[in-house]
């Protein structure tokens, strides 16, 4: 009788496009790349921030390949433990998002067509997912780090110069003009905006617009500037939203 030998095979790993890294790294904020570690020789590597361009490039793809596979398989072992916390596509989708905006994004959310991009869905799709995210993990994970941001955003001078005039409650109201990577802070600084409101009884805080329709410019009242850099109003705010928990 003839013997049949069963050959132990392995599924072949394809490599991560290099355009698809490209995305991952495009939806880190800047100031959070220095947090950026990778292993090499069994030893971490900061980001070297005070290196060439090309140099940074290649630390932060390789960043990247190693978080992917450090997430991969974190997914598929609590899989095999019974222990995966979704039960349909959707969880899934949920989950892996939560999974890069934690370990890749630093708790921040890149714009919607990145997101579609990564997930292979419509820009539909990727915002009703977003929303979805920000609905379960918003209040505890992003606002928080947001704050921050806004902090840092106000902190800095404008990125026009002068003064400009926007027409709202039959008046002119006079603010100034940030440069913001991505359109979704401006709706993270309403929500801000509005908790301020409450915080100080003033309902006519105007709400941050786009200046000159362009996402990029993000045109906010002097006034509200001003309560944000008032300690006894930031005190509240981080009362609120809590920066220790992330």
């Amino acid at each position: 009788m003839k013997n049949h030998n069963l050959v132990s095979t392995e599924p072949n790993k394809p490599d991560l496009l290099t355009q698809v890294i490209s995305l991952f790294i495009e939806g880190i904020p800047e100031k959070s790349k220095i947090k950026c570690e990778r292993v090499i020789n069994s030893k971490n590597q900061l980001y070297p921030e005070d290196k060439a361009e090309n140099i940074k490039e290649e630390f932060l793809h390789e960043f990247i390949k190693q978080k992917i596979i450090t997430i991969s398989n974190y997914e598929y072992h609590m899989w095999l433990d019974g222990k995966m916390p979704f039960i349909t596509f959707r969880e899934l989708q949920i989950w892996r998002l939560r999974q890069f905006v934690e370990f890749i994004w630093d708790w921040n959310i890149p714009e919607d067509e990145l997101i579609a991009t990564i997930f292979n869905i419509t820009r539909r799709k990727a915002s009703n997912l977003i929303n979805d995210f920000q609905a379960r993990f918003g209040k505890i994970y992003i606002l928080p780090r947001t704050l921050i941001r806004i902090i840092d955003i106000f902190d800095k001078s404008p990125n026009l110069d002068g003064d400009q005039r926007i027409p709202l409650y039959g008046t002119e109201i006079i603010g100034n003009v940030w440069i913001i990577d991505n359109y979704r802070i401006m709706s993270d600084v309403n929500i801000m905006i509005n908790e301020l409101k409450n915080i100080t009884g003033n309902m006519r805080l105007a709400p941050a617009m786009r200046y000159q329709k362009n996402d990029r410019f993000m045109w906010v009242g002097k006034d509200v500037v001003e309560k944000f850099k008032q300690e006894k109003y930031l005190k509240k705010l981080k009362q609120m939203h809590p920066i220790e928990v992330i």
